[in-house]
């Protein structure tokens, strides 16, 4: 399987340099980060980057501050939506085909009802038109990815193993919507807090997992979402192939 990876692992080098050492470490491409911040670097500059290290770039992931907006009416929440719907056709100008959302921050977000779902149908509607699939991602309170998915059937599904770990227990959130499954985030924790750290640096049975993934056959790239410590921005990658290559090996048993 293509490997992939999250572009955001670091804000400490240029765009440029970044892209560079993702792909002397031998990734095969790399997911990018979408921000609302304008003085933070463009979608487009992200995808520059990659092109120029000859990264492929299957998907990005969209900004989520202030994601619970999205469930409550105002301007907040409109203005989240139009961030997110710009998100979409600057990816389908670019030729990005998967954009990874949220749907919900916190154990006691707004209760999901017809205005967010609205909402989130203009948005899988305005991709669908522009070639972007968009992928929710699984988060603390998985009934709201339940929620969006029975009732919008071009939304996608993208499965994050370390909440599901932290959140679910690692049970049951990849089968459910196996069906859906858009693009994936491979990243590991202690059990108690979102580390992102590499594989097999934390709590998940990567063995375990790796059956699981076998089974559904997911078509995506592998996708690790980790995130490195102070001052290892550069010797990152690589130690992350390390671990992905390790995890390609279980899959291949």
């Amino acid at each position: 399987m293509k490997k992939s990876m999250y572009f955001n692992y670091t804000s400490d080098l240029p765009i440029a340099e970044k892209a560079a050492i993702i792909a002397e470490a031998g990734f095969d491409g790399t997911e990018l980060f979408c921000y609302r911040d304008p003085q933070r670097e463009t979608l487009a500059e992200q995808y520059g980057a990659a092109c120029t290290a000859g990264l492929s770039v299957h998907a990005y992931h969209a900004a989520f501050s202030k994601i619970n907006s999205i469930w409550e009416a105002g301007d907040e929440g409109e203005a989240l939506c139009a961030f997110l719907e710009r998100s979409v056709t600057e990816a389908s100008a670019l030729g990005i085909g998967v954009a990874v959302v949220h749907l919900s921050s916190g154990n006691t977000p707004p209760a999901y009802n017809e205005l967010g779902l609205s909402r989130y149908a203009r948005l899988v509607e305005l991709g669908k038109k522009n070639g972007v699939r968009i992928a929710f991602e699984n988060l603390r309170r998985t009934e709201y990815l339940d929620f969006v998915l029975d009732n919008l059937p071009d939304a996608g599904f993208c499965f994050d193993c370390g909440h599901e770990k932290l959140y679910n227990g690692g049970y049951g959130v990849l089968e459910k919507h196996a069906d859906r499954l858009l693009c994936m985030h491979l990243h590991d924790n202690n059990g108690s807090e979102d580390n992102h750290f590499v594989p097999f640096d934390g709590s998940i049975d990567w063995s375990r997992l790796c059956a699981r993934l076998k089974a559904v056959r997911p078509h995506c790239p592998l996708t690790f979402e980790a995130l490195c410590r102070e001052g290892d921005s550069r010797a990152f990658p690589e130690r992350l192939m390390e671990r992905a290559q390790r995890l390609e090996a279980l899959l291949k048993q």
